[in-house]
């Protein structure tokens, strides 16, 4: 599963909103980050964050969630991950 940021291109992992971008509207706000105050910055600057596409792979080839149909977004959700060990 992999994001992508309009901005910084492909992003490891799922996420909702890009946290490069994040980074920098924290750094813009504040110069010093502190963890209690990050979640308030992010919340005031909502309309500067920046959306990432979410895409996983279904049957052979990789498509973004949002374009998945209710059922399907619903199964993404419950899916389980796991890792292989070496063995």
């Amino acid at each position: 599963m992999f994001s992508v940021c309009p901005i910084h291109g492909y992003l490891n992992g799922e996420h909702e909103f890009c946290p490069k971008c994040d980074e920098q509207i924290i750094e813009h706000q504040n110069n010093s980050i502190y963890e209690n105050k990050t979640n308030e910055v992010l919340e005031e600057n909502q309309h500067l964050r920046t959306k990432c596409l979410v895409y996983t792979r279904v049957m052979g080839y990789h498509r973004p969630v949002e374009s998945f149909n209710i059922g399907k977004k619903g199964e993404h959700k419950q899916r389980s991950y796991f890792k292989e060990c070496k063995c």
